[in-house]
């Protein structure tokens, strides 16, 4: 809430332009003469935040008329609101519908790796990637990267394995260190022989699906009952497409 509350009121010096004014017709195009303003900083809660485009270049705000413009696409996604453009509409839409708005969909991997160590084995039998997706159903959604798992206890030991804290970092850059909970979330308590089938669903800043192709995953290290170490942190490669 305090995100939107950024886009809507906290930035009301900021007219934010949307990138794709190209793809309107020559007879909405206006010609105007504005100028790169340099000298303009920006802070995104309390933060010093650089605009950048999605090649990682940093982006200049835009000066006219003393109003200041940025890529409303840029804005949206450092304040973690979803921005979609309509091109048969030529419509932006921001916040929920914007990722059905702009097309994209659901795509799914099937990837069935399995890696062993110590007394676990870990199964990543599906990799879905999902534009439109709220914690247990509530809240505003949005972009997600869905792995369906096995996680199996193959002792008789009791152990403590924290499979919804896994790490990602895509082959785009993005690290993500929080998972979104769900209805299913894996429970840490692995005691004896057991295996437990769930889901690990990481949000993403970046919806552009298409640009995933490689998912590395940063497994918790592994405790027994008396929180001794039984497996150390892994890392595990995951290749899509």
């Amino acid at each position: 809430m305090k995100k939107k509350l950024l886009l809507s009121l906290g930035l009301t010096s900021i007219v934010l332009l949307s990138a794709t004014a190209g793809a309107f017709a020559a007879s909405n195009m206006v010609s105007i003469q504005a100028f790169l303003n340099k000298g303009v900083g920006f802070k995104v809660d309390g933060v010093v935040w650089t605009p950048k485009d999605k090649a990682g270049n940093e982006i200049n705000a835009i000066t006219y008329k003393n109003t200041t413009y940025l890529p409303i696409r840029t804005a949206g996604e450092a304040l973690g609101v979803e921005i979609g453009w309509d091109s048969a509409n030529n419509m932006v839409w921001l916040g929920e519908g914007a990722a059905a708005a702009e097309g994209r969909k659901q795509a799914v991997f099937n990837v069935n790796q399995t890696v062993s160590a110590g007394p676990t084995k870990f199964v990543i039998s599906k990799v879905t990637f999902e534009p439109s997706f709220s914690e247990f159903g509530y809240g505003q959604p949005g972009p997600v990267i869905i792995l369906d798992v096995i996680a199996e206890n193959t002792s008789n030991a009791n152990i403590n394995w924290y499979v919804n804290q896994l790490e990602a970092v895509l082959n785009t850059k993005e690290q993500i260190q929080d998972t979104v909970l769900s209805d299913y979330y894996i429970t840490s308590e692995f005691y004896g022989k057991v295996k437990k089938t769930g889901k690990v669903i990481f949000p993403v800043k970046s919806s552009k699906f298409t640009e995933i192709n490689e998912i590395k995953l940063i497994v918790p290290r592994i405790t027994d009952d008396k929180f001794e170490e039984v497996v150390d942190t892994q890392e595990i490669i995951v290749k899509l497409k």
